[in-house]
């Protein structure tokens, strides 16, 4: 009976990674696709904008909730995720506020730094309106809704594809900017029309206090440790700005569009299933689904280490235009940290599923320093932005290395599978390596 119950469960979950896997696809073909149009309408320099106000973003957005939206999907009832969700979104909405007041002040002291960031007063309400979508997100996976979270995802990237095309033609807007501000906040609309709604007659002040104080690990540690890793994403692009011209952050930034965030998106889909499962699931359910998902993202590794020793420079010129052929190096420089983010990112969620914040948080400090230390090193070793990139990419693969061992030790995956995953990916450095050391490009 217990093995019939164990295969039920398993198949449930498989259905519930097939049902957001699919989401995530069809979500990332959508800007995957309109990068080969939208290259041949914007120019480097305007995708260089595009990823500082993306990146400054992304490290602020961590901040705004105080990761309380990480809490919605542990709660024991309607009326604590509705507690968690109130929180997140007053939290987020007082951070966001703060931040008009930190550009007012920057305009009347005239920082230069601040005033040339791309449309910066734009930001605070992008990432309030991202904060409210992942709330909404995490508040129906909660309640498990898959095909919501799948479908309006997709929905989200449809209308920001279709705003970017139509703001192309404004030539005093950064259109990849404000499509994706429409993007997002129609996103949102989108998911606040969706039943369950939050319930917010449930929320008192009592209630909110004592989920405060009842998740307190998530502002306290898990916010820091996601800051960190935020920090170590987020700021090679912004660091990159410092040392070189926009156009080449617009290479770099061109190439994170098409390979690492379908990745990590992809990455992020199976971890919301895995990290509802293993929070109720025993030991060797989540083991056993550790193993299906590594296996799993290791011939995606494969797949991908294939395709790019196939193309050259010539076929992204073909794709995206004559003047992107640089994003084909990029992409290879940067094809370990893609294998294991694919294999890794997934199963990262462990550390929140068994409490272990604080072991992430001073893993995130430790990758955040040693990626930033990275890009500061080859910037004052005057180093060509590819050999920045390079760097950069090693110090990633340093990091996934020592967090991939915690993290299978966690989810209590049997040693020989380990050595297995080990070997496999052994093979395709090797294979990289080779590549690298055999092209005269590099």
């Amino acid at each position: 009976m217990r093995q019939e119950e164990g295969t039920a469960a398993q198949g449930g979950v498989l259905r519930a990674v097939l049902t957001l896997g699919i989401g995530s696809v069809c979500t990332q073909l959508i800007p995957f696709a309109m990068s080969f149009v939208l290259s041949r309408l914007y120019v480097p320099e305007q995708f260089g904008g595009l990823g500082l106000f993306v990146n400054y973003a992304g490290i602020l957005l961590v901040i705004a909730s105080a990761r309380y939206e990480l809490a919605i999907v542990r709660a024991r009832t309607d009326s604590e995720a509705a507690s968690i969700s109130f929180l997140a979104l007053a939290v987020a909405l007082g951070f966001c506020l703060l931040l008009y007041g930190g550009l007012g002040v920057s305009d009347a002291l005239g920082w230069q730094y601040i005033r040339e960031l791309p449309e910066r007063y734009l930001l605070p309400l992008f990432v309030f309106c991202s904060a409210l979508f992942q709330i909404l997100l995490n508040y129906h996976n909660y309640h498990e809704n898959y095909g919501a979270i799948a479908s309006y995802s997709i929905f989200r990237n449809l209308i920001q594809a279709a705003s970017r095309l139509a703001l192309s033609f404004a030539s005093r807007l950064n259109g990849l900017i404000w499509g994706a501000m429409v993007g997002v906040a129609g996103g949102c609309l989108l998911f606040l029309r969706r039943r369950p709604q939050i319930p917010f007659r449930l929320v008192s002040r009592r209630k909110v206090g004592y989920v405060a104080r009842r998740y307190a690990n998530f502002p306290k540690y898990a916010l820091p440790s996601s800051l960190l890793n935020s920090l170590s994403n987020n700021l090679p692009v912004i660091l990159f700005a410092l040392y070189f011209s926009r156009t080449e952050v617009g290479y770099f930034t061109m190439t994170t569009m098409l390979f690492y965030l379908p990745i990590s998106l992809l990455s992020t889909s199976i971890g919301q299933v895995f990290y509802r499962k293993a929070s109720v699931w025993p030991a060797g359910e989540t083991a056993r689904f550790a193993w299906t998902m590594a296996r799993f993202s290791g011939a995606l590794a494969a797949l991908m280490l294939g395709a790019l020793l196939v193309l050259d420079r010539s076929v992204f010129e073909l794709l995206l235009g004559a003047e992107w052929g640089a994003v084909c190096d990029y992409a290879v420089l940067l094809l370990p940290l893609f294998m294991l983010t694919i294999c890794f990112s997934p199963l990262s969620l462990i550390f929140d599923v068994k409490d272990r914040q604080r072991t992430e948080m001073f893993l995130q400090a430790s990758a955040a320093g040693l990626r930033m230390a990275s890009i500061l090193l080859g910037g004052w070793l005057s180093l060509s932005a590819l050999q920045v990139a390079l760097l950069y990419a090693l110090s990633g693969v340093a990091v996934w290395v020592v967090e991939g061992a915690v993290i299978f030790r966690l989810v209590q995956l049997p040693m020989h599978r380990r050595l297995q995953f080990v070997l496999f990916m052994a093979l395709l450095f090797a294979l990289w390596l080779g590549f690298l050391l055999l092209s005269p490009e590099f």
